[in-house]
């Protein structure tokens, strides 16, 4: 089975996690799109460890 199989679609992530009665966007917790944006940017900065933003960052792709 390849990853792409086993993973879920933005909408299905989003879906689930409305069932579980989770917070889907940034402004259902009080926090403005744009300001997201901008905290996802800084966010490999907080942790010494790899993790997806520095993925994201070294492969060019924008948050």
């Amino acid at each position: 089975m390849h990853l792409r199989e086993q993973l879920l679609t933005a909408d299905e992530m989003a879906q689930r996690l409305r069932v579980a009665g989770a917070a889907v966007l940034p402004e259902e917790i009080g926090i403005a799109s744009g300001a997201m944006a901008q905290y996802a940017r800084r966010a490999m900065f907080i942790r010494r460890r790899f993790t997806i933003f520095d993925v994201a960052w070294r492969l060019g792709i924008p948050l």
